[in-house]
Order: structure tokens, then sequence, then C-alpha cells
């Protein structure tokens, strides 16, 4: 009898992986979709400061000498020139 559960299950996780592997592959998803995601993955929901820091990390970070000191520059705040086109803004004061 515990083969038979050992089987089951095993055939369980295999159709959770490639239900997962679906969702995780479209652009998309509805709010039950991302319900279902989640309880397949739950490694895949971040808190967010992780989040925030995922998103200024993807836009890297420099270090400038000013006056001096070292400063830690966030090029998510810089992406352009046009103050009209800046991500977050306040860049030149950073």
């Amino acid at each position: 009898m515990s083969d038979t559960t050992s089987t089951q299950k095993t055939s369980t996780d295999s159709t959770g992986d490639a239900r997962a592997t679906a969702l995780l592959n479209k652009a998309i998803l509805s709010l039950s979709e991302w319900k279902e995601l989640a309880m397949l993955r739950p490694q895949i929901i971040r808190s967010a400061p992780q989040y925030a820091k995922d998103c200024l990390e993807y836009y890297k970070q420099t270090s400038e000498q000013r006056f001096g000191r070292r400063y830690k520059v966030l090029e998510a705040l810089n992406l352009s020139d046009n103050p009209d086109e800046q991500l977050v803004g306040h860049g030149h004061v950073q």
C-alpha cells in the first residue's frame, strides 16, 4: 500500500512541476493562476525589501570618489539625463 502512495505522490509532484513550469512560461497570469503558482513554488514570493533590492541590483551600482570619501551611486536613479525620463528621480542629489 505504501508503494502505491509513494508512486501516486511522485506522479502528483511531477504533474505539479509541469504545471508550475507552464505557469512560469506565461507572460500574464490571472489572480487564480498566480495563487496556484505561489502554492506550487512558494520560493518565488519575495518581500518588499527583497524586491526593491533586486530592482536596484538589476540596474547595477557604481562607486565614485567625492570630497575624499567613497560613495555608492545607484544607476536606477540615473537612467536618463532628462528629468522627465528618470526611473525614480533625484539621482543628481544622491
